[in-house]
């Protein structure tokens, strides 16, 4: 694993590189308010699993590779940039349903 020294510039933008900027392009009907966000469906078949678990564990994969924090934006003058957000997680999860072993022992 490649370690990475110095400190993080968070929230400064800088230019795209050739691939994103390749991607872009050929993207065109990507207009208005169309984004890029990729959304992730988990689930779990351990019920000693909490949600808290897994939010600390994707927080944590999340920090550690920067790339997942980008925001691409496009500037006044129509080119795109990109910025790294110091922090941004959001975990949308629906109520869980009972354990079985929970409604036996309420029973």
């Amino acid at each position: 694993m490649t370690e990475v020294h110095g400190e993080e510039q968070t929230e400064q933008p800088f230019g795209l590189s050739p691939i994103q900027s390749l991607y872009l392009r050929s993207a065109v009907k990507h207009n208005g308010d169309a984004r890029f966000n990729q959304s992730i469906t988990l689930g779990v078949s351990s019920h000693h699993v909490t949600i808290d678990t897994v939010k600390r564990a994707i927080n944590s994969i999340v920090q550690r590779h920067t790339m997942l924090r980008v925001r691409l934006s496009k500037t006044l003058d129509g080119n795109w940039e990109q910025q790294i957000a110091k922090v941004v997680f959001y975990v949308q999860s629906p109520p869980l349903p009972p354990h079985p072993q929970t409604e036996a022992a309420a029973v």
